[in-house]
């Protein structure tokens, strides 16, 4: 099968993060079997989400492990001209939930494994397939777990987010949470007898604001995301809800912000208690994923700048799995075919010159580990 007859296929299952991955997996796990490599299976905690682990080539050390996710974000609400979930083509571009983020880069990958497989590699190459990127990372943390404890894990990982084929060596990290505030319920016009839910979340996000803005003026980018609560104008809110996000460059700006948070969240609840005993303030995270920092010269950059011939690196605005790669030990950079521009939109797509990019890609890629 070649990349567009693959990419139809992996864009005709819908791999919504709300759904199970299971059938895209089984169905990548096949493919390579049929191809003659072996892959494994990785349950996720629920048993309905699945990671993908497979090694082509010899069971040695320096090998290259090109990753990617096979969740896409929602398409409700969104105003598509096509189905969603059919690749359809118009002219130089492919259109479908997931073509550019990032079903089009594991659509190469898997046309590459033929090549791979009988391009007599002397290191390997490891084809990592992940869940519930789009939502939190989750699945990508028990995926280097397993990674790590190989017998020879790989050296470089190369995470095919949609990059145009640059390199990309450093973005932000992040971190969301949803906080919760149980007051007192009353009637509006004896306030001083109920414990306002809604003051407090405002309370919070005011002092949110204010500790971003003097702890790095320019580092960290807060969104205050969302609130809600109260139920009428007569009644002083029992209930609120806020979900703030933070993305930060500097590991330590974005633990002291998490960690002033935390201690507002416990001031707040103290002040609450006072008036009543039963008001709490309950924080939940919902994501944290470590910043890609810049290594100049690293040798996940040095093997992508001989594959691209480019010697230059760029800076993402958006996360991606590539700092938890980091994080673990791995050199590694993000480099992948389309533009982010198209990612999560109506009418998706991904231009064909950027799969055929990607495709030489893979093929210098056999080359240079069947000749090194």
């Amino acid at each position: 099968m070649n990349t567009h007859e693959i990419l139809a296929v992996l864009v005709g299952f819908d791999t919504t993060s709300s759904r199970s991955n299971r059938a895209i997996m089984v169905w990548i796990r096949d493919y390579l079997a049929d191809n003659g490599a072996e892959s494994r299976l990785l349950a996720g905690p629920d048993g309905t989400k699945f990671n993908l682990i497979a090694r082509i080539g010899p069971d040695v050390p320096g090998g290259v492990a090109l990753s990617g996710h096979s969740d896409v974000v929602p398409v409700a609400g969104q105003d598509w001209t096509s189905d969603p979930f059919r690749l359809v083509r118009r002219g130089s571009r492919a259109f479908g939930r997931g073509a550019c983020d990032m079903k089009g880069f594991l659509a190469c990958v898997l046309a590459a494994v033929p090549r791979f497989r009988h391009a007599g590699l002397t290191r390997p190459v490891d084809i990592l397939v992940s869940y519930d990127e789009e939502i939190g990372c989750f699945g990508a943390r028990p995926l280097i777990e397993a990674l790590s404890g190989e017998t020879a894990p790989p050296a470089i990982v190369i995470v095919g987010e949609p990059t145009g084929m640059a390199i990309v060596d450093s973005h932000p990290g992040a971190h969301a949470e949803t906080v919760r505030f149980f007051g007192c319920a009353g009637h509006s016009s004896h306030p001083e007898r109920a414990v306002s839910a809604v003051e407090a979340a405002l309370d919070f996000m005011t002092g949110l604001r204010d500790i971003a803005r003097r702890q790095t003026p320019d580092g960290i980018v807060l969104n205050l995301a969302r609130i809600k609560g109260g139920t009428a104008h007569n009644i002083v809110a029992g209930e609120a809800e806020i979900e703030w996000s933070a993305r930060f460059d500097d590991p330590e700006a974005g633990k002291d912000l998490i960690a002033a948070a935390a201690e507002a969240c416990g001031a707040i609840e103290t002040a609450m208690n006072a008036a009543d005993p039963a008001c709490s303030v309950v924080c939940e995270e919902m994501l944290s994923i470590p910043a890609l920092r810049p290594e100049p010269d690293s040798d996940a950059f040095r093997l992508c700048a001989r594959l691209t011939g480019r010697n230059d690196s760029a800076r993402a605005a958006y996360g991606t799995e590539a700092g938890l790669f980091q994080q673990a030990g791995f050199s590694t950079v993000v480099c992948g075919p389309g533009d982010i521009a198209q990612a999560h939109t109506a009418d998706e797509y991904i231009e064909e010159a950027q799969l055929a990019a990607c495709d030489a890609f893979m093929v210098r890629l056999a080359d240079e580990l069947s000749s090194s």
